[in-house]
């Protein structure tokens, strides 16, 4: 992939070198730059976008045109791009994600969810469930959630509680617990002393691995001593 220069395209030899070094970030500023120049460019812009992507760097532009060349097997592909994304921009991939679906309203609720199964990415797919981006409903992130603790990934359990209120989310957060996510642990540990429930944030604060939470059991502890 080799950089014809042109004056209004703004790479530097350093930037040839890092990308060529592997440095992602670098590569989705070069894929910028060229998709700025001409019709030719563009092509070269493609590669480097994709080559970012393979590194987890991720922009729309990319997306949009990777996509328009059509075909189930370059839509599955984006996805997997952008579920496993990140930049310095954004701490979420779902906003990459979120676009894509809304992009294709063609395609189910069980192509995205099937999609993450194929490639392997049911965890980061779940993981980024927990923020919403461009219009990603509660109840539809719910049903992929669904889905996902029908198959058994107790994480799924987990961001369901974040997406709950009241007793759904103390039931989720207890279902994920008890499989030792410590997310949920720290989370219920925390739901417990708030209330009072000295007995419980003992109980789940042993198995917590948190320093806070651990605090918290202290805490908990003295407060039942003085109430003897």
């Amino acid at each position: 992939m080799e950089n014809e220069s042109q004056s209004n395209i703004d790479i530097s030899d350093k930037d040839i070198w890092d990308a060529q070094c592997g440095d992602g970030k670098t590569m989705m500023k070069i894929g910028y730059e060229l998709s700025m120049g001409t019709e030719e460019n563009e092509e070269q812009a493609l590669l480097w976008y994709e080559e970012a992507a393979k590194r987890h760097y991720v922009s729309d532009y990319f997306i949009r045109k990777y996509t328009d060349k059509g075909g189930t097997a370059n839509l599955e592909k984006a996805f997997v791009f952008c579920v496993n994304s990140y930049n310095t921009t954004y701490d979420t991939n779902l906003r990459h994600t979120a676009r894509l679906i809304n992009w294709h309203e063609e395609q189910s609720d069980d192509f995205w969810f099937d999609t993450a199964v194929k490639y392997n990415i049911l965890d980061e797919f779940v993981n980024s469930l927990r923020l919403n981006y461009d219009k990603l409903t509660i109840e539809r992130r719910k049903v992929w959630l669904t889905k996902a603790i029908d198959a058994g990934n107790i994480n799924a359990m987990y961001v369901m509680a974040c997406l709950s209120n009241g007793e759904e989310r103390k039931h989720w957060l207890t279902e994920a617990a008890l499989r030792d996510n410590q997310s949920a642990i720290d989370e219920l540990v925390k739901y417990y002393y708030m209330r009072s429930d000295h007995q419980e944030v003992i109980y789940w604060g042993e198995k917590s691995k948190g320093t806070y939470t651990r605090s918290l059991v202290e805490k908990s502890k003295r407060e039942l001593e003085e109430l003897r």
